[in-house]
């Protein structure tokens, strides 16, 4: 595989493609060929370069395509169109964006050997700022210094966010202060 390729990104939307194609098709399996392979390949690349969420990108596909959606439909300029269609028609809640993130922090550390805070720090994994500076229980210097003003910029604009976190007991005192 690409090593400029996310491989929990890349396993996520596979995943993700499946159960929602399941929720028509009980018993599918995703075909194992070159083409389905590129497919997801460039699905993963646009993920990560607009910075998708792999749940919403997918559920997207099949919200403007139907349960007729093929592999190949994840891929291309018409499924990053139905991809910033579905966003701008479906403002995320506080509370999906949180599931969503905690969901692929545990795909990450399940599907790696990394530690918490390795994941944390990289790139590499498509986590918000906010989430990054919060999630964990005590605070991780080399998080905060890298993360925090952008986090804090994400809580200043969106209060919901804030207020949210603020009721999870999570300590947003560290983004904030």
């Amino acid at each position: 595989m690409n090593e400029d390729i996310d491989q929990t990104l890349f396993f996520s939307l596979q995943n993700i493609y499946v159960q929602e194609k399941r929720k028509h098709l009980p018993h599918y399996s995703l075909p194992t060929s070159k083409g389905v392979t590129t497919a997801f390949l460039k699905a993963c690349r646009a993920c990560q370069e607009h910075k998708c969420d792999p749940e919403e990108y997918i559920k997207a596909q099949f919200n403007y395509v139907g349960s007729q959606l093929y592999p190949n439909g994840v891929a291309g300029s018409s499924a990053l169109g139905n991809w910033r269609r579905y966003r701008q028609d479906n403002k995320q809640a506080p509370s999906d964006s949180y599931r969503v993130q905690l969901q692929y922090l545990q795909n990450a550390l399940q599907n790696t050997s990394l530690s918490v805070e390795t994941v944390l720090l990289s790139d590499r994994y498509q986590f918000e700022p906010w989430f990054r500076c919060v999630i964990t229980k005590e605070k991780i210097t080399s998080i905060m210094s890298k993360y925090k003003e952008k986090a804090r910029k994400e809580l200043d604009a969106d209060h919901s966010l804030k207020a949210y976190l603020t009721s999870l007991n999570l300590d947003v005192g560290r983004i904030t202060s």
